[in-house]
C-alpha cells in the first residue's frame, strides 16, 4: 500500500467509526466524499457513493459493519451512477470484519483491491503530525456531546 493509500483508509476508518447505525464512508485524498446511514447497509453503501460519484471512483470504501456475501456481492457488481455501465472500482475495503463468502466474493473483484480489517480505536489516543522541522500533537477528536461538559 501507499502513504497516501494508509492515509485515506485510516481517514475513512475513523469517520465510519463515529456511526453506532450501519454506516458506509467513501474517501478520497483523506476527505470523505459520501458518508450515509441505514438500517440496510447496502442502502447505505449506494447512497455513499451517488454523493459524488466521481470522486468515489478509485477511493477508499469503509464499513462500520461485517461485509457479507450480499454486501461483497453489491460492492462487486454496482455501477457508477454517472454513466450507469462503468464498474465502481476502488482501491481499499475496510471493515471490522468480513465472512468467509464475503471475502471470497471481494477477491473477484480485482487482483489490486485491498481488503482491511480494523478494529475500533481506543479513545484518548495522542494524535500526531508531522511538519517540517518537527511534529504536531494533539489529544484525539473523539469527544461525543455526551463527553463533553458545556458552560
Amino acid at each position: 500500500m501507499s502513504y497516501n493509500n494508509y492515509l485515506d483508509a485510516d481517514a475513512a476508518w475513523n469517520c465510519v467509526c463515529d456511526f453506532n447505525k450501519p454506516t458506509c464512508v467513501v474517501v478520497k485524498h483523506t476527505n470523505p466524499c459520501g458518508v450515509a446511514s441505514r438500517n440496510d447497509i447496502i442502502e447505505a453503501y449506494r447512497l455513499a457513493v451517488k454523493a459524488d460519484p466521481v470522486s468515489a471512483f478509485g477511493g477508499i470504501v469503509a464499513f462500520n459493519v461485517e461485509v457479507d456475501e450480499a454486501l461483497a456481492k453489491d460492492i462487486r457488481e454496482f455501477r457508477s451512477p454517472t454513466d450507469g455501465e462503468t464498474r465502481m472500482f476502488y482501491e481499499i475495503v475496510v471493515a471490522p470484519k468480513y465472512t468467509a463468502k464475503g471475502l471470497e466474493v471481494l477477491r473477484g473483484k480485482s487482483k489490486t483491491l485491498r481488503i482491511l480489517e480494523a478494529s475500533k480505536n481506543n479513545k484518548g489516543k495522542l494524535s500526531l503530525r508531522q511538519i517540517g522541522g518537527g511534529w504536531l500533537a494533539q489529544d484525539s477528536d473523539d469527544l461525543t456531546p455526551e463527553d463533553i461538559q458545556f458552560n
